[in-house]
């Protein structure tokens, strides 16, 4: 019994977290760009701004067994080709067995136009699914402007004023608002500076319940899109073979 109400606690905190809970997107771009996502307390890093340490690279020389060595890189090599072969002759027959579809009449395939107005479609579903929903929070938005003339360095300082403070007030008219206080974004000229630079630090919360929401939402209209797209390349099919019949 005490197992039961154990299992069942748990149960009902997973559900609080989900209704309550949120997901966030850091994103971090100075010198490099880093993405990092928390659900439920998880982060982990999308896209790390670290440098990859190189691991130095054993010289046969100073390997004590270099057949053993050579024989593993060998059977490593084997392995890798067999998979690369193993994934061509799936493809290969993939294709096969499309064209063969669509030489059959049974399934036309939609052509770019119709993928077009698919993708689209989605992204107007998108549009719509996410806004509102997700918030933005502007930790940090500093950007320096540099060139190596100063005339040309005050010119590019207007465009970007006015950029930016275009696209915020666009993000915040269309689709959500975003947060920030005095000071936080800022655009300044740097006539030091033979280039221009950044320092952004944004955070994109949404809540778990929406996102699960929205997620089901954009796989219904896919596959409701993607139906209608076959069915534009069926009928466009079958206008043609009208017309050189």
């Amino acid at each position: 019994m005490i197992v039961l109400w154990i299992i069942l606690a748990i149960l009902a905190l997973l559900v609080l977290l989900i209704l309550f809970g949120s997901a966030k997107v850091h994103i971090v771009c100075r010198e490099k760009l880093r993405i990092a996502v928390s659900v439920l307390g998880i982060r982990f890093t999308l896209i790390s701004d670290k440098e990859k340490k190189e691991k130095p690279k054993k010289e046969l020389e100073t390997c004590h067994n270099p057949d053993k060595v050579l024989k593993k890189e060998l059977k490593r090599q084997m392995k890798a080709a067999k998979k690369a072969e193993k994934k061509r002759l799936k493809a290969l027959k993939k294709a096969e067995k499309k064209k063969a579809l669509a030489a059959s009449g049974k399934r036309a395939t939609p052509n770019l136009k119709e993928n077009l107005e698919m993708i689209l479609a989605l992204l107007k579903k998108l549009y719509a699914e996410t806004r509102g929903n997700i918030k933005i929070r502007f930790r940090r938005m500093h950007i320096y402007v540099g060139s190596n003339d100063a005339a040309k360095t005050a010119i590019l300082y207007g465009v970007i004023v006015q950029s930016v403070s275009y696209i915020l007030n666009l993000v915040e008219e269309k689709f959500t608002h975003v947060k920030r206080r005095d000071g936080d974004v800022t655009v300044e000229p740097d006539y030091t500076s033979a280039q221009c630079s950044a320092d952004i630090d944004l955070i994109c919360t949404v809540k778990i319940r929406r996102a699960i929401s929205m997620a089901l939402s954009m796989l219904l209209a896919y596959n409701r899109e993607r139906g209608i797209a076959y069915k534009k390349a069926a009928l466009r099919e079958r206008e043609n073979r009208g017309k050189t019949a």
